[in-house]
Protein backbone atom coordinates (compact mmCIF):
# COMPACT_ATOMS: atom_id res chain seq x y z
CA UNK A 1 0.00 0.00 0.00
CA UNK A 2 0.99 3.43 -1.13
CA UNK A 3 0.93 5.62 1.88
CA UNK A 4 2.90 9.14 -0.08
CA UNK A 5 6.12 10.43 -1.35
CA UNK A 6 7.33 9.15 -3.96
CA UNK A 7 5.25 5.96 -4.67
CA UNK A 8 2.04 7.94 -3.87
CA UNK A 9 3.09 10.83 -6.88
CA UNK A 10 4.64 8.15 -9.16
CA UNK A 11 2.97 5.08 -8.79
CA UNK A 12 -0.88 5.44 -7.69
CA UNK A 13 -1.35 8.95 -9.01
CA UNK A 14 -0.99 7.78 -12.20
CA UNK A 15 -2.88 4.57 -11.84
CA UNK A 16 -5.84 6.59 -10.63
CA UNK A 17 -5.25 9.09 -14.16
CA UNK A 18 -5.00 6.32 -16.46
CA UNK A 19 -8.62 4.57 -15.14
CA UNK A 20 -10.21 7.88 -15.86
CA UNK A 21 -12.51 8.74 -18.67
CA UNK A 22 -11.38 11.73 -20.90
CA UNK A 23 -10.77 14.24 -18.02
CA UNK A 24 -8.02 11.90 -16.77
CA UNK A 25 -5.90 13.49 -19.51
CA UNK A 26 -6.25 16.74 -18.15
CA UNK A 27 -6.23 16.04 -14.91
CA UNK A 28 -2.90 13.91 -15.57
CA UNK A 29 -1.51 16.98 -17.51
CA UNK A 30 -2.43 19.48 -14.72
CA UNK A 31 -0.43 17.37 -12.04
CA UNK A 32 2.80 16.55 -13.59
CA UNK A 33 3.36 19.70 -14.86
CA UNK A 34 2.15 21.65 -11.47
CA UNK A 35 4.29 18.86 -10.03
CA UNK A 36 7.54 20.25 -12.64
CA UNK A 37 7.46 23.20 -11.40
CA UNK A 38 7.18 22.71 -7.69
CA UNK A 39 9.96 20.68 -7.86
CA UNK A 40 12.00 23.04 -10.17
CA UNK A 41 11.38 25.95 -7.31
CA UNK A 42 12.01 23.15 -4.60
CA UNK A 43 15.89 22.35 -6.58
CA UNK A 44 16.66 26.10 -6.77
CA UNK A 45 15.55 26.69 -3.36
CA UNK A 46 17.45 23.78 -2.18
CA UNK A 47 20.91 24.13 -3.84
CA UNK A 48 20.86 27.82 -3.01
CA UNK A 49 22.25 26.32 0.45
CA UNK A 50 25.61 24.82 -0.46
CA UNK A 51 25.84 27.99 -2.87
CA UNK A 52 26.19 30.56 -0.48
CA UNK A 53 27.59 28.13 2.29
CA UNK A 54 30.97 27.97 -0.33
CA UNK A 55 30.69 31.19 -1.47
CA UNK A 56 31.21 31.97 2.62
CA UNK A 57 33.43 29.72 3.13
CA UNK A 58 36.08 29.95 0.46
CA UNK A 59 34.88 33.43 -0.56
CA UNK A 60 33.93 32.56 -4.06
CA UNK A 61 31.87 34.68 -6.17
CA UNK A 62 28.21 33.45 -7.21
CA UNK A 63 29.21 32.26 -10.44
CA UNK A 64 32.37 30.25 -9.49
CA UNK A 65 29.83 28.76 -6.43
CA UNK A 66 26.81 27.77 -9.06
CA UNK A 67 29.33 26.28 -11.51
CA UNK A 68 31.01 23.95 -8.77
CA UNK A 69 28.22 23.02 -7.11
CA UNK A 70 25.60 22.51 -9.48
CA UNK A 71 28.16 20.67 -11.78
CA UNK A 72 29.21 18.44 -8.90
CA UNK A 73 25.16 17.86 -7.71
CA UNK A 74 24.45 17.21 -11.66
CA UNK A 75 27.38 14.37 -12.41
CA UNK A 76 25.81 12.85 -9.49
CA UNK A 77 22.30 13.11 -10.40
CA UNK A 78 23.47 11.48 -13.60
CA UNK A 79 25.27 8.78 -12.34
CA UNK A 80 22.52 7.42 -10.09
CA UNK A 81 19.29 9.04 -11.19
CA UNK A 82 19.15 7.93 -14.53
CA UNK A 83 18.69 4.44 -13.88
CA UNK A 84 15.78 2.16 -14.04
CA UNK A 85 16.20 1.85 -10.26
CA UNK A 86 16.61 5.39 -10.09
CA UNK A 87 13.43 5.91 -8.33
CA UNK A 88 14.88 3.28 -5.43
CA UNK A 89 17.65 5.64 -4.87
CA UNK A 90 16.05 8.74 -4.94
CA UNK A 91 12.76 7.01 -2.35
CA UNK A 92 15.52 5.73 0.21
CA UNK A 93 17.72 8.75 -0.14
CA UNK A 94 14.89 11.06 0.92
CA UNK A 95 13.54 8.65 3.44
CA UNK A 96 17.05 8.35 5.47
CA UNK A 97 18.00 11.77 4.76
CA UNK A 98 15.03 12.96 6.27
CA UNK A 99 14.30 11.04 9.01
CA UNK A 100 18.03 10.63 10.08
CA UNK A 101 20.09 13.09 8.75
CA UNK A 102 18.11 16.27 9.01
CA UNK A 103 16.92 15.49 12.42
CA UNK A 104 20.14 14.37 13.55
CA UNK A 105 21.57 17.68 12.30
CA UNK A 106 18.99 19.61 14.12
CA UNK A 107 19.77 17.68 17.33
CA UNK A 108 23.57 18.48 17.37
CA UNK A 109 22.61 22.26 16.25
CA UNK A 110 20.36 22.69 19.38
CA UNK A 111 22.63 20.92 21.82
CA UNK A 112 25.46 23.53 20.36
CA UNK A 113 23.54 26.23 20.74
CA UNK A 114 21.57 25.53 24.06
CA UNK A 115 24.42 23.96 25.82
CA UNK A 116 27.56 24.20 24.94
CA UNK A 117 26.99 27.82 24.08
CA UNK A 118 24.88 29.28 26.13
CA UNK A 119 25.89 32.73 25.82
CA UNK A 120 24.93 32.48 22.10
CA UNK A 121 21.47 31.21 23.02
CA UNK A 122 21.29 34.52 25.23
CA UNK A 123 22.41 37.03 22.15
CA UNK A 124 19.63 35.24 20.21
CA UNK A 125 16.84 36.16 22.11
CA UNK A 126 18.14 39.60 22.68
CA UNK A 127 18.58 39.63 18.85
CA UNK A 128 14.67 38.15 18.29
CA UNK A 129 13.32 40.56 20.95
CA UNK A 130 14.82 43.57 19.91
CA UNK A 131 13.16 42.80 16.18
CA UNK A 132 10.12 41.05 16.80
CA UNK A 133 6.82 42.14 18.19
CA UNK A 134 6.15 38.97 20.28
CA UNK A 135 8.97 38.86 23.11
CA UNK A 136 10.40 35.18 24.06
CA UNK A 137 11.84 34.75 27.31
CA UNK A 138 12.46 31.58 29.87
CA UNK A 139 9.60 29.67 28.49
CA UNK A 140 10.97 29.75 25.14
CA UNK A 141 14.51 28.66 26.27
CA UNK A 142 13.22 26.25 28.31
CA UNK A 143 11.38 24.74 24.83
CA UNK A 144 14.52 25.10 22.99
CA UNK A 145 16.95 23.68 25.58
CA UNK A 146 15.10 20.49 27.14
CA UNK A 147 11.64 19.81 24.90
CA UNK A 148 12.66 20.09 21.61
CA UNK A 149 16.18 17.78 21.76
CA UNK A 150 14.45 15.68 23.98
CA UNK A 151 11.65 15.15 21.68
CA UNK A 152 13.82 14.89 18.37
CA UNK A 153 15.97 12.05 20.26
CA UNK A 154 13.31 10.04 20.67
CA UNK A 155 12.16 10.60 17.38
CA UNK A 156 15.61 9.74 16.04
CA UNK A 157 15.78 6.46 18.39
CA UNK A 158 12.34 5.43 17.26
CA UNK A 159 13.24 5.84 13.71
CA UNK A 160 16.74 3.79 14.01
CA UNK A 161 14.99 1.51 15.97
CA UNK A 162 12.30 0.88 13.24
CA UNK A 163 15.15 0.85 10.24
CA UNK A 164 17.42 -1.47 11.90
CA UNK A 165 14.43 -3.78 12.94
CA UNK A 166 12.11 -3.54 10.42
CA UNK A 167 14.24 -1.95 7.34
CA UNK A 168 12.29 0.33 4.91
CA UNK A 169 9.53 -0.46 2.16
CA UNK A 170 11.06 -3.99 1.65
CA UNK A 171 14.03 -2.87 0.64
CA UNK A 172 16.93 -5.35 0.87
CA UNK A 173 20.27 -4.84 3.05
CA UNK A 174 22.65 -3.56 0.66
CA UNK A 175 20.58 -0.94 -0.64
CA UNK A 176 19.45 0.38 2.58
CA UNK A 177 23.00 0.21 3.32
CA UNK A 178 25.09 1.65 0.92
CA UNK A 179 21.92 4.47 0.12
CA UNK A 180 20.37 5.12 3.23
CA UNK A 181 23.09 4.97 5.60
CA UNK A 182 25.94 5.51 3.91
CA UNK A 183 24.64 8.41 2.18
CA UNK A 184 24.02 9.87 5.99
CA UNK A 185 27.59 8.41 7.14
CA UNK A 186 29.20 11.16 4.04
CA UNK A 187 26.71 13.73 4.69
CA UNK A 188 28.27 13.91 8.05
CA UNK A 189 31.55 13.61 7.00
CA UNK A 190 31.49 16.10 4.38
CA UNK A 191 29.86 18.39 7.30
CA UNK A 192 32.65 17.70 9.46
CA UNK A 193 35.87 18.20 6.78
CA UNK A 194 34.06 21.11 6.09
CA UNK A 195 34.18 22.79 9.32
CA UNK A 196 38.13 21.50 9.94
CA UNK A 197 38.77 23.02 6.71
CA UNK A 198 40.24 26.93 6.51
CA UNK A 199 38.38 29.01 5.15
CA UNK A 200 37.93 32.87 3.60
CA UNK A 201 40.07 35.29 5.93
CA UNK A 202 36.91 37.23 6.44
CA UNK A 203 34.85 34.28 6.97
CA UNK A 204 37.23 33.18 9.62
CA UNK A 205 37.20 36.40 11.34
CA UNK A 206 33.61 36.62 11.56
CA UNK A 207 32.98 33.13 12.75
CA UNK A 208 31.57 32.81 16.37
CA UNK A 209 30.13 36.54 15.81
CA UNK A 210 26.72 37.32 16.13
CA UNK A 211 25.72 40.65 15.09
CA UNK A 212 22.56 42.11 17.03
Amino acid sequence: MVSGGIGLAFVAFPKIVSSMDEAGTIIGVLFFASLFVAGLTSMASIIQVPISAVEDKFGWSHKKAVTVVGGISALISLALFSTKTAITFVDVIDHFANNIGVVFGAVLSIIWVTWLNRGLLDKLIRHINGISSIKIGKGWAFMLTVIMPISLIIALLLSIKSLLTEGYDGYDFVTQAVFGWGVVAVFALGALLLTKTKGHSSHDAQKGDYHE
